[in-house]
């Protein structure tokens, strides 16, 4: 007698889909240092004087679209910082250098700091989305094949 019961097969297309879903955990714990982080500068953040020094934009490539670059100045506590970020295009237009802005800036960790109004949250939110998508490719992977009817049957019975 044949048994037409579905069976499980671990095959290579289940095990790379876990291997997804995994890393899609990884997104989340990135998200929640990130909300942590936009949460914690609006709680706690200090607004500051920020100076641009400097501009600067990589052209288009084939791997991927141009990038625009402030370099900008700050000080907090009597320490002088300077640093540098990539910034959306409408960003980048609207500071060409000696622009002075104010920027928040998390009091015990200066380096912590967005240059506009819900720039860590908005990193945060595109985060989760990527990981809830790479968990949701990975589970339809692993249980694509015959393998989600078979735990199906075996969770029924």
């Amino acid at each position: 007698m044949l048994n037409w019961t579905p069976q499980l097969n671990f095959n290579r297309r289940f095990w790379i889909g876990c291997a997804i879903t995994l890393l899609s955990l990884s997104f989340l714990v990135v998200t929640a240092l990130q909300s942590r982080d936009a949460y914690s500068l609006v709680r706690e953040g200090i607004p500051v004087e920020a100076t641009v020094t400097g501009t600067r934009s990589t052209a288009q490539t084939t791997h991927g679209p141009s990038k625009y670059y402030l370099t900008y100045a700050y000080s907090l506590n009597d320490q002088a910082i300077t640093n540098e970020r990539a910034v959306p295009e409408p960003f980048f237009e609207q500071h060409p250098v000696g622009t002075v802005w104010t920027i928040t800036v998390h009091p015990n960790a200066p380096a912590r700091h967005q240059l506009f109004e819900g720039e860590k949250r908005q990193t945060a939110i595109s985060t989760l989305i990527f990981s809830a998508l790479l968990a949701l490719f990975g589970a339809k992977l692993a249980l694509s094949g015959g393998t989600f009817n078979a735990l199906r049957h075996r969770l029924s019975s």
